[in-house]
């Protein structure tokens, strides 16, 4: 846009700034949803600079009380957004008044689930309702069957969308999904999210597949220190030394750290980014302290300073993943 064209947009945003709702002609309320902002719609090395400024932008807006733009926007592209930024004037905290994350608990996720449920059998088999319980009739274990499954998410409808349709699928010609067929499911499951995990985020962390192998035939639970011994991370450094390079890649810029330095500083700059990356993405929880609950990104801080991070940090690997990662004692409290 040219400065005429600025002058001219600043004209409207003043004339609707001025506009009385009780003398005007509309009394519906309009909103615009901009969604797919992860899609390719303009060149890469544009996009996000255009998301930044589509951000920033919101503000000249809030002098029109009779205007509300929603832009529905995911955190790994948001997070992308921040990374690539050069401005130092573009701050996360000066933004978060305009954000309002979606969080679903666990009433709201059965509610959905059983309102699926309910529209597919009666549109294929029946006219009477049909329940979630009449399907996923007994226990796993000492948990419920919509317990056991939210757990196993990231407390977000597709992932729990795509749990019960697995469940379906193997579950096809029998009148109930049972236990062992909720564990079948729960395979193929688990390594379609985290396929989905590595895709969401990978224009974010592009070595993202390959920090996933840190986690691969571990226990559940364990240390920061578990991953620090300099034997395994010149492995890992290898490993993510041959993917795509990124500049925005926080964990490619960990790793060429430690190849320039090799220090323990270094080291122990590395495993806090892993652990801060992972635990953003939602593949893991952290403890930082022996009094605390483990926290999720998910339902708690959705980034972690890695300063707060050190040997000590307790590690529990998100039960979604335990079957695509071969996660060992699964159970273990």
């Amino acid at each position: 846009m040219n400065a005429e064209q600025l002058a001219e947009l600043n004209k409207v945003l003043d004339l609707l700034s001025s506009y009385d709702a009780e003398d005007g002609k509309y009394k519906k309320s309009f909103y615009i949803l901009i969604d797919k902002l992860d899609e390719k719609w303009v060149d890469e090395t544009v996009r996000f600079d255009l998301i930044r400024a589509l951000i920033e932008c919101l503000r000249s807006f809030n002098k029109i009380e009779m205007l509300k733009i929603v832009v529905s926007i995911r955190e790994d592209v948001l997070e992308r957004v921040v990374q690539d930024n050069k401005d130092v004037g573009f701050q996360r905290e000066k933004y978060d008044d305009y954000f309002l994350r979606v969080v679903w608990d666990n009433a709201q996720l059965k509610e959905l689930v059983q309102k699926r449920i309910n529209k597919l059998y009666k549109k294929k088999y029946t006219s009477e309702n049909v329940t979630f319980d009449d399907i996923f009739r007994n226990k796993i274990g000492n948990k419920e069957p919509i317990d056991y499954i939210i757990e196993r998410t990231l407390k977000r409808p597709r992932d729990v969308i795509s749990f019960v349709n697995e469940c379906f699928q193997k579950a096809q010609g029998k009148t109930e999904v049972t236990p062992k067929v909720i564990k079948e499911a729960e395979s193929e499951y688990s390594r379609i999210r985290m396929q989905a995990l590595i895709y969401e985020w990978q224009s974010a962390s592009p070595s993202l597949s390959a920090v996933f192998k840190l986690l691969a035939n571990r226990r559940g639970r364990f240390s920061s220190r578990d991953i620090s011994n300099r034997t395994f991370l010149d492995d890992f450094v290898l490993t993510v030394d041959q993917t795509a390079a990124s500049e925005s890649d926080p964990i490619r810029a960990g790793v060429e750290h430690y190849i320039r330095e090799g220090s323990d500083a270094a080291s122990l700059a590395l495993v806090r980014t892993l652990v801060s990356e992972l635990y953003r993405i939602g593949a893991i929880g952290i403890k930082t302290s022996a009094g605390e609950r483990y926290i999720y990104s998910f339902q708690d801080v959705p980034v972690i300073n890695s300063d707060s991070i050190d040997l000590e940090t307790k590690i529990h690997i998100h039960p979604m993943l335990h079957r695509a990662l071969n996660v060992q004692d699964e159970h273990q409290r």
